[in-house]
């Protein structure tokens, strides 16, 4: 080639199972392949990886290079793409510190010229963070950073990437000349060049900041995988050593120009006109201060191959034509920028030298087909065409907010018109066809017209509780997967958490081969958020290592927020999470906060903004972040749209009415930016999740957001008996059911029955006693005629369920339970969360992975060891503030260690020890074993190592551990995500514990609904807006009565206590608005005395 492609920055660094020399030898052959003769081995900070590193890799000719060991592996790369490849000792880590009141944050790019100066590296860094991870996260001042290089080498040298404090805007990351004198003070003279990217050029953009234009402004491809190095780099003028490439990085000589590939483009709008371009839009059109805009060395810009490769041949061809054309004309970017265009055409196809030369003179690239041939080689040209310097991007579509007056209508949303009707699958075998016509005979009229609809159609599922939608969806997605769902394409389907994501699953895999399950993806917004920022986008640099805050978490943190700043705010630290999450949520600004009717909290805007500061500066993220990062790096990179819009290609989502905003806004992006067709199922009357900003709403108004979509009300109930659904319905205070809301004749169905208790204590032992009763024989305790109803039959513990408003209310029904020997199962993850020793376990485990957290840092200090005094946190608050460096740096410290007791000191040295024995371990042996190993060092149980209880804790949280085996941040990361819902086990013969709101999307034969009183039915909160939730209480209690199939056994106590008091409660006012007819009450019967069950 005539340049010689450089690329300084890639993160090589393997999965656990990954074989780390064949690493090196995958990113050598790619080089070749790609084009690029120098290039960064990357990670030189991983003790690790530079091991093997220095086992597999030789000095080269050139000083201050390296070349693999073995020549032999030029054999295994095609003639035309062998050239040599040279290795530059380059490493990435990243410095988190606080300084003069702020939290300073900077990616640095670090070369070294020889091994021995890596070594010495390691050791001068080791104090200040964990480097065994890809980029390491260092207690470090920047300046101090570059004073360590220099001091190890002469020759060594540091590229700055990002630069931001407290003062820079969250979205984004720049380097201007006044960031680098603030970073890098009076060291600022050696930096001579930095990294720009599109996040750069944005800021640019829209923020009008400058760059520090004396610099050399370079670009690299911060590949991860073999196959992605080259999409940006450097190109040489010449070959150059270790030395003469820091000169030219200096001087700005033999560099002809950066470039980038285009799938790394944010925006259309910020591409620099190509080298070769003739047709290119002025830099005026570009940047409003043109004068300012002349980069060093010139910035230049081309597709990838494969996606020029994508407009010519299809999908499945792509890889094998890829190969086939650099077997016959050379490495990549040779092709694209030198083989000429004749040897192209001789060597290849005309429609290939065709699209080369349009990109070479900037002219436009067809989007699917650059041109259709016929059998006479006719070229006709396509009708969509996809512009390499693409037009100005039209206005944003308005995102429908939830208005506050139930008379306002929300604005309605332009649809983007409807993908061309896909064809079907052509010569269906006869077993699928029969599974598709075996689909359809057990549907309902309006089922049918919903799951036959073309593919490409916007819809919505609605109706009543029981009529089918949820099973209409799933029939909807076993059609169109049997019928129009090409190869390359998938489905997406959001549920509303992991146990369902595994009941969706196991129900489609009884109809569908594996071979066609890997076409659907099933995930919840939080899963697919989330693995878009760690995977699918290079925004976030330290994405992999987030760390994920529960509610737990976030409570201590918010306590340790009130500690420091706010003593004044109330203790209800769980309410104050809720509004906190409420305003996420609906993206409110501070100053909107105090005229909010539903935010009750006092100086509720001092407090989230103190929240949220404290996530910043300890780097971690809670759920509704996710979700805002994840839409705004979509509106800051619109090129997703296409990249979603090639890959999905309908989406499912069920419970609609319980999306929030954030959410909705995610779809909106999805339906209309991508043109994803989306099909939904909800009903507007069971949205129950305002707490969490959900909002009926949206489901209302599905015709105005899209407004070619079809509407299909179900009417026919398939669930409960229409005593129970009309009682529901009166609840709303809606009309008297019609017929058709049944089949014909309907089946007697009993009233629904009410008893009146003493206390909570007198309740739960009620309803031991009737459960002891119906699973041996329904009509001994029910006054029910046994030839009116024949269908009741015995029933067992798994028909039963218990549905309470309020977590507390489980208590005396838990102990009737065990009292009477019945075994029940309890939906409730946090009181595994909250358990003392599971709380230690996973705090020690988030430690040793992340040590920067001072949350787990206090836990793992006041846990594990109970006699610090009070002097020793005051001490390690004061070195902690002083040092500017997190706690368990601070407990490192020698200067520390020797101002606190001799017992103290040896205490911590002995935790310190055992701490660093188990951190080497973390990637060395499976989760479950690094489980087991934290508990036997730390001694965690504490006489809990034989209780049962216990026992089962830690299996589940083995459980969990078990699909991650290595990968601890991901074990992490899922127990953050776990819900109540996720310990739900469907098939267990037990009865059911859960709350109202974890038994939406369940159903069973009977249910019990204890606490129907005045304050716990419809349950308000001091200063709410007492009409929006007295509506949503109502839609809570039609939820939980359409949950029963056939008995709804309803309670309520005369006496209860409530606030530390014993006060007199009255029946709640939702059981006046049932019919009498419906409703009828239980005699006085005697409480059984527990014996055991005569089942069998």
């Amino acid at each position: 080639m005539n340049h010689i492609i450089c690329d300084l920055r890639i993160h090589p660094l393997p999965s656990k199972k990954s074989n780390l020399p064949q690493r090196i030898f995958h990113f050598y052959k790619w080089a070749m392949l790609k084009g690029v003769q120098l290039l960064s081995t990357g990670n030189i900070t991983h003790p690790s990886w530079l091991n093997k590193l220095e086992q597999s890799l030789t000095l080269a000719p050139l000083p201050g290079l390296y070349q693999p060991c073995s020549n032999s592996l030029k054999k295994e790369i095609f003639p035309s793409c062998q050239h040599e490849v040279y290795f530059l000792l380059g490493g990435e880590v990243c410095n988190i510190y606080k300084k003069k009141g702020k939290t300073w944050k900077a990616h640095n790019l670090i070369y070294l010229p020889h091994f021995q100066a890596a070594k010495n590296l390691q050791k001068k860094l080791a104090p200040f963070g964990n480097l065994h991870q890809n980029v390491p996260q260092l207690n470090l001042d920047a300046k101090n950073l570059l004073e360590i290089l220099t001091e190890i080498s002469e020759h060594a040298f540091l590229i700055p990437v990002h630069l931001s404090n407290n003062t820079t805007p969250p979205i984004y990351h720049n380097i201007t000349p006044q960031t680098l004198k603030e970073f890098f003070e009076d060291m600022s003279d050696l930096i001579f060049a930095l990294e720009i990217n599109p996040i750069d050029q944005h800021c640019l953009k829209n923020f009008d900041l400058p760059l520090p234009f004396h610099l050399t402004h370079v670009r690299s491809s911060n590949a991860s995988q073999p196959q992605k190095i080259g999409q940006a780099g450097l190109a040489l003028t010449k070959i150059l050593d270790f030395y003469n490439l820091k000169s030219s990085l200096q001087n700005k000589n033999h560099i002809s120009f950066a470039y980038w590939t285009e799938n790394l483009l944010l925006s259309p709008k910020l591409n620099y006109p190509s080298t070769a371009s003739t047709s290119s839009p002025p830099i005026q059109e570009t940047f409003s201060h043109p004068q300012r805009f002349s980069l060093s060395p010139p910035q230049r810009s081309t597709p990838e191959l494969k996606k020029i490769l994508q407009t010519i041949y299809p999908y499945q061809k792509i890889e094998q034509k890829y190969m086939e054309i650099l077997q016959k004309l050379g490495p990549e970017l040779k092709i694209l920028w030198e083989v000429p265009l004749e040897t192209i055409e001789k060597q290849t196809s005309s429609t290939l030298k065709e699209a080369i030369s349009q990109i070479r003179n900037g002219q436009p690239l067809h989007q699917n087909q650059i041109f259709l041939q016929n059998k006479n080689q006719t070229k006709i040209p396509a009708q969509k065409t996809f512009y390499f310097y693409q037009p100005k991007r039209k206005k944003k579509a308005p995102i429908i907010t939830p208005p506050t007056s139930k008379n306002i209508s929300p604005p309605t949303l332009t649809s983007p018109p409807l993908n061309k009707k896909l064809p079907l699958r052509q010569n269906i075998p006869p077993n699928l066809s029969k599974q598709v016509h075996s689909l359809l005979t057990s549907l309902s009229t309006a089922q049918k017209e919903a799951v036959t609809l073309p593919s490409n159609s916007y819809a919505l599922i609605t109706g009543p509780a029981g009529t089918g939608k949820t099973t209409t969806l799933l029939h909807r997605i076993l059609y169109e997967t049997l019928t129009s769902l090409p190869q390359e394409k998938k489905l997406l389907i959001f549920s509303t958490s992991q146990q369902n994501k595994k009941e969706i699953y196991e129900k489609l895999a009884q109809f569908l081969p594996p071979s066609t399950l890997h076409q659907i993806q099933i995930t919840t917004f939080s899963d697919f958020a989330l693995h878009f920022l760690i995977y699918e986008t290079t925004f976030l640099t330290d994405a992999k290592t987030l760390t994920l805050l529960d509610e737990l978490d976030k409570i201590e943190l918010l306590q340790l927020a009130k500690q420091k700043q706010i003593p004044s705010i109330p203790p209800s630290n769980r309410s104050i999470l809720d509004e906190i999450a409420y305003i996420k949520c609906h993206s409110y600004f501070p100053e909107d906060l105090s005229s909010n009717q539903y935010l009750t909290t006092p100086n509720i805007s001092g407090t989230f903004q103190l929240y949220q500061k404290n996530l910043e500066i300890r780097n971690l993220f809670d759920l509704e972040d996710i979700l805002l990062w994840h839409i705004q790096i979509l509106k800051l990179q619109p090129h997703h749209a296409k990249y979603y819009q090639q890959r999905y290609q309908t989406i499912f989502i069920d419970e609609y009415q319980e999306i929030t905003s954030l959410e909705f806004e995610l779809l909106h992006f999805l339906g209309n930016k991508a043109s994803i067709p989306i099909f939904a199922a909800g009903n507007p009357d069971q949205c129950i999740s305002s707490y969490r900003g959900a909002n009926m709403l949206y489901c209302q108004c599905f015709h105005k957001n899209y407004p070619n979509a079809k509407i299909i009300y179900l009417s026919r109930q398939y669930r409960t008996t229409k005593t129970i659904l009309q009682s529901a319905i009166n609840v709303l205070d809606r009309n008297l059911l019609p017929q058709s809301y049944f089949p014909t004749p309907p089946p007697s169905s009993p009233p629904l029955f009410v008893f009146k208790a003493k206390s909570p204590v007198d309740e739960g032992e009620r309803i031991a006693t009737i459960i002891q009763e119906i699973v041996q024989n329904p009509f001994s305790i029910l006054p029910l005629n046994e030839n009116q109803y024949p269908h009741l039959k015995p029933f067992t513990f798994q028909d039963i369920a218990i549905l309470y408003r309020l977590k507390s209310q489980a208590l005396p029904i838990e102990c009737a339970l065990n009292h009477a020997s019945i075994p029940y199962q309890k939906l409730d993850w946090h009181s595994l969360r909250e358990d003392w020793d599971i709380r230690k376990l996973i705090s020690i485990l988030r430690l040793l992975y992340n040590p920067n957290l001072d949350i787990d840092t206090l836990q793992f200090l006041k846990h594990f060891h109970q006699n610090w005094s009070e002097n020793f946190f005051l001490k390690l608050k004061k070195f902690s503030q002083q040092n500017q460096e997190n706690y368990f740096h601070t407990l490192q410290n020698n200067e520390f260690q020797n101002s606190i007791q001799k017992e103290e000191k040896k205490s911590l040295q002995k935790l310190l020890h055992q701490y660093h024995q188990l951190q080497e371990k973390i990637y060395k042996i499976p989760i479950q074993n690094l489980v087991y190993q934290v508990l036997q060092t730390f001694d965690l149980p504490k006489g809990r190592e034989h209780e049962k209880h216990f026992q089962n804790k830690i299996q589940q949280l083995l459980k969990i551990a078990q699909p991650h085996k290595w990968d601890l941040p991901a074990f992490l990361r899922q127990i953050a995500l776990q819900t109540d819902k996720d310990t739900y086990q469907p098939h267990a013969q037990k009865v059911n514990l859960l709350t109202i709101h974890n038994a939406k999307g369940t159903e069973f034969p009977v249910v019990f609904l204890p606490g129907c009183e005045k304050k716990l039915m419809p349950y308000l909160k001091k200063g709410a807006a007492k009409f929006d939730r007295l509506n949503e209480e109502k839609r809570l209690f039609y939820t939980a009565l359409t949950r029963g199939k056939q008995l709804v056994i309803l309670s309520y106590c005369t006496k209860r206590v409530w606030l530390g008091q014993k006060t007199n409660s009255i029946p709640s006012p939702f059981l006046k608005k049932i019919n009498k007819r419906c409703l009828k009450s239980l005699p006085n019967f005697k409480k059984k005395r527990p014996t055991q069950l005569q089942l069998f």
